[in-house]
């Protein structure tokens, strides 16, 4: 997969542009008409088999799709023939409803000669990567953990006329609370238009 070329941003914030993503270069003559359909059980790819006189009717066709979110590419190297006019991929429904970069190629017959691959555009919008969700995760694992404490620390104070109780357990509580209100600030992967309900 040639990517340099398709890095987007500058670092530490850098992406993929899929459109500019190339997995096969060549001079077998590409096709027209090619279009790709989301069905409930898997993807249909079409083209158009006839546009062009010196296409070679057998040349098999290739179709890779990138999943960013999982990482867990897949290829399909022989799926149909050029003149058949289209293919069909099965998919299950977590991953056809997860982001999805198609691709098609041709090849030839006798594996000589390859086409420049197409870009088949996005499907279902761009999803979350594997450290995103690591950091969605552990957000989660830390805000659960504050409100269990709030919830403790809030009681405790109101059971004291609103006021500070003078003992050890409490000013331990306090502490943790502290920190993990700290933390829900300053960690990534908060939801969006949520905050940690700290006020106090």
């Amino acid at each position: 997969m040639f990517k340099k070329h398709a890095l987007k941003g500058e670092y530490p914030n850098i992406s993929v542009d899929y459109s500019k993503v190339v997995l096969s270069q060549g001079t077998l003559p590409e096709t027209e008409g090619i279009k790709i359909n989301k069905l409930t059980d898997g993807l249909e790819i079409s083209w158009d088999p006839t546009h062009h006189d010196d296409l070679l009717h057998n040349d098999s066709v290739m179709v890779m799709i990138c999943c960013p979110e999982t990482g867990q590419d897949k290829e399909y190297l022989n799926i149909a023939r050029r003149s058949e006019g289209k293919c069909f991929i099965p998919l299950r429904e977590e991953v056809l409803n997860q982001q999805l970069e198609p691709y098609i190629s041709f090849i030839s017959a006798d594996g000589e000669r390859v086409s420049d691959s197409v870009y088949l555009g996005n499907l279902n919008g761009v999803g979350k990567n594997e450290a995103e969700r690591h950091q969605e995760k552990k957000y989660e694992q830390v805000k659960t953990r504050f409100d269990q404490v709030a919830a403790s620390y809030l009681k405790q104070i109101a059971d004291h006329d609103h006021h500070r109780p003078d003992h050890k357990a409490f000013k331990v509580l306090e502490k943790e609370y502290k920190v993990l209100k700290a933390q829900l600030e300053h960690l990534p992967g908060k939801p969006a238009k949520q905050n940690s309900g700290t006020n106090t």
